[in-house]
Parts: C-alpha cells; structure tokens; sequence
C-alpha cells in the first residue's frame, strides 16, 4: 500500500519493491527480537497477524480475513475474565479497531479504494495497542482442557 501511495503506479519498478521488502524485512526482525517475543502469547499472535498483513507490499481486502483467527481469540479471553469477574475495558480499544477492519466497508467504495488506504493507520494502531497492553492469562488458563474435562465429568453423570 505504501508503494502504491509513493509510486501511483499499477506495474513496480523492481528497485523499490526490493528496497521495501529488505526494510521491511528488517522491521520484522527487530519487531520480533525487540518486543514481540517478550509479549503474552494472545498479544503474540495478534501482532504477528497484522504483521503479515502490514509488512508486506501489497496487501488488498481479502487479507483482512486473517484478523478473523485473532478476533475470536480475543472474544474467548474476553470471555474468561467477564467469567472470573475481571474488568475487560483494556480491550474496548482492539474491539474497536477490528469491528472498523472487518465491517463491509468494501460496499461503500468510492473512486480509487478509499476505505483500503483509510483502514491502513487502523491496522497501525492496531498493532501499536497489540504491542503496548498485555492481554495476560492465556498461557496459565486452558480454557480448552477445563471445557473438555467439564464435558466428560458430565458424561460420567450420565
């Protein structure tokens, strides 16, 4: 997107997608290195997605299906700390940003596909959210193996 924003061309020159690439190839690197890693592991995830989504040097609508894998984990963490009664309004920015990503903007098109450029600083701030909270609890709460336990207790009830 950031080539097509600087080029206005359809056809790259092949000397500023590599130059793109390598520099963000680098960012991935040090990203990764330098904070990713350090993260819990739902802030992990998120922030490799829209990694995948950002880095890259074109990137059209159809990849904003990746977030659907992040969102849901994101409502199941939700989800458990409303259970164990814990205040989820940390996360009311993230909902925010992905219910603008992934609503049918793609129906309101105007001339040159402005909603693609508009949810650009979205997916940025999005990962700037994803890099700067910490969504804790998921490496320590198998919600799967509590679920799966509760579902053969209740088929030995029976």
């Amino acid at each position: 997107m950031v080539l097509y924003l600087v080029t206005r061309q359809r056809h790259y020159p092949s000397w500023p997608v590599t130059l793109y690439t390598g520099l963000m190839a680098l960012v991935g690197i040090v990203l990764y290195f330098g904070r990713i890693r350090r993260l819990p592991l739902l802030n992990q995830i998120f922030c490799l997605y829209l990694c995948l989504l950002l880095l890259v040097p074109e990137s059209f609508e159809y990849t904003l299906l990746h977030l659907v894998v992040p969102w849901g984990l994101l409502v199941l963490y939700a989800f458990d700390r409303v259970r164990r009664n814990l205040s989820v309004r940390q996360l009311t920015p993230a909902f925010l940003c992905l219910a603008f990503l992934l609503s049918a903007q793609n129906e309101l098109v105007f001339r040159h596909g402005f909603w693609g450029t508009a949810k650009c600083p979205v997916l940025i701030l999005l990962l700037g959210i994803a890099l700067t909270s910490r969504w804790e609890g998921l490496e320590h709460n198998n919600w799967f193996q509590r679920d799966l336990h509760a579902e053969r207790s209740n088929e030995a009830a029976l």
